[in-house]
């Protein structure tokens, strides 16, 4: 009958008796029929003999480099493959990424946008959301549109970083402008969406009325019906004297919108959700046609009832902003 794969504690008790009085571990492995593989590992790790363990690969941090590691992180607010290079860690970023997750006060959180919000902000988004506090089903009707840029190695306007869920979250303020690889001008209604245009050149007034020409105009009733209303925000380029006559001109009717109000612009969602399947797993890309490609299909297999969803929670967003007094809400 062969022997069972751990000592049992006679056979402890055995070696320890040879040992002492001198014995080899080869000698007192053939006194016990067992290898001298076997004897040497129970006097190795005599008190830990035979215990469970994860088993796998060791721990590639030392206490110390984990502990510089994880203070690069969550106050210096490194990378992970900065703070691998300041501290001399020959472990992967991904096998970092993994140490990093098994930490229960570690937490990769999305830096929540940080509002410039002045007092007239304030009162501006108040009022425009006690002039809304009504509506329901007229939401339907509108037509939310906007503008995005994606980079190659990342979204533009989303910043994440490594949270000690024991401290206060951290914040960013959102830039109007900076590079990207990627520009592109999307609009959402109730039923429907218009294409996603890759925009080939800087936005300007001119560029901006071909735009809605080509890719909002003949769209627009299919996808809300003949009352629709085109929602666009405050930036230079949609406050023109040229897109502000051209929009006379079309007889396109405006919702009025208050300056600063991202919480309010479903889109915003909308760009949040392409982003999550565009850079999911943290990829990149090496090209600006592979990114173009990947943003056409999460566009267009993005469900529609995911876009409804929003819509229906715009009732509740403007109570909330009611509630802040015009402050910055979460959603």
């Amino acid at each position: 009958m062969p022997k069972n794969k751990f000592l049992n504690d006679f056979e402890k008790g055995q070696i320890d008796a040879y040992h002492k009085s001198g014995q080899s571990n080869c000698a007192i492995g053939r006194l016990l029929n067992r290898s001298e593989t076997v004897v040497r590992s129970y006097l190795k790790k005599r008190e830990n003999y035979g215990k469970n363990h994860a088993g796998g690969r060791p721990n590639p941090l030392t206490d110390r480099q984990k502990r510089l590691f994880l203070k690069d992180i969550t106050v210096n607010k490194l990378t992970i493959s900065q703070a691998k290079a300041i501290n001399n860690i020959s472990a992967s970023v991904s096998t970092l990424w993994k140490e990093l997750d098994k930490c229960p006060n570690v937490k990769h959180s999305k830096m929540m946008q940080n509002l410039a919000l002045k007092d007239q902000h304030i009162r501006d988004r108040l009022n425009w959301a006690q002039n809304q506090m009504i509506w329901t089903s007229q939401w339907h009707d509108v037509i939310f549109t906007d503008e995005k840029k994606f980079n190659l190695d990342g979204p533009d306007g989303y910043k994440y970083y490594w949270h000690d869920i024991r401290k206060e979250p951290q914040w960013y303020t959102k830039r109007t402008a900076g590079g990207g690889s990627v520009n592109v001008w999307a609009g959402v209604g109730y039923s429907g969406r218009t294409h996603i245009v890759i925009l080939n050149r800087n936005l300007n007034g001119q560029y901006y009325t071909e735009v809605l020409d080509m890719f909002l105009m003949p769209f627009a009733t299919q996808i809300t019906g003949e009352s629709w209303v085109l929602q666009q925000d405050n930036s230079s380029v949609h406050r023109s004297n040229l897109v502000s006559e051209w929009m006379k001109t079309k007889n396109v009717k405006l919702l009025d919108w208050a300056s600063l109000m991202p919480e309010m612009n479903i889109i915003e969602n909308v760009w949040g959700y392409l982003v999550r399947r565009i850079y999911s797993n943290g990829r990149q890309y090496s090209t600006v046609n592979e990114l173009k490609q990947a943003i056409y299909l999460a566009w267009e297999e993005m469900p529609q009832n995911y876009v409804q969803t929003l819509f229906d929670s715009l009732p509740t967003r403007v109570f909330k902003l009611i509630m802040a007094n015009g402050r910055k809400i979460d959603y």
